[in-house]
């Protein structure tokens, strides 16, 4: 009887103190631009810009949900005269786990969404061009740093793992979002 006792008291608390700390804006619009890097299996293919946006919801103080969709352009032009281009446009969902301090809220994301692929290579006189669309997997982590209470930077790295052709993308991103 008293461990059932303790452990409702101990629900109760827990309880309590997570919905004692929901964030006062739960949903925020964010924008995105940043630096990219593309790896295979085999090397390093090539380095270049990404862009988009998203919105964002944080249903309690440590979790939240965001959407969104993001453009990353790369190339590199190999010693021998190969040329590797590439694009990807992916829409994702990603779980953010918090860790707030304050006005500073590092977080850790998982995530998985759609990714479409395409690939140039140009081998001397001779031009490979490829599409193939397919799930993805993202993590990462960041730091959101509240300027307003209503207005956010956050900068942003994530690992985006590739179901085709063991593509996988580096991200370094910095956010400004707005809250809600």
């Amino acid at each position: 009887m008293r461990t059932t006792i303790a452990a409702f008291l101990v629900l109760i608390l827990f309880a309590s103190f997570g919905f004692a700390q929901t964030p006062e804006y739960k949903t925020e619009v964010f924008g995105l631009v940043g630096l990219a890097g593309v790896h295979d299996d085999e090397s390093y293919l090539g380095k270049g810009i990404n862009f988009g946006g998203g919105v964002g919801f944080r249903p309690s103080r440590r979790f939240g949900l965001n959407f969104e969709g993001y453009y990353v352009d790369t190339s590199r032009n190999f010693p021998s005269g190969v040329l590797f281009e590439s694009t990807a446009t992916t829409l994702a969902a990603d779980l953010h786990v918090y860790f707030p301090t304050g006005k500073v809220e590092p977080y850790l994301l998982v995530g998985t969404g759609l990714t479409n692929f395409n690939q140039t290579n140009i081998f001397e006189l001779e031009k490979f061009l490829s599409e193939e669309t397919g799930y993805t997997l993202q993590f990462g982590g960041g730091t959101r740093i509240f300027v307003t209470p209503r207005v956010s930077i956050r900068p942003e790295f994530k690992w985006v793992v590739s179901k085709f052709s063991f593509f996988y993308q580096f991200l370094g991103t910095v956010s400004i979002g707005y809250h809600w």
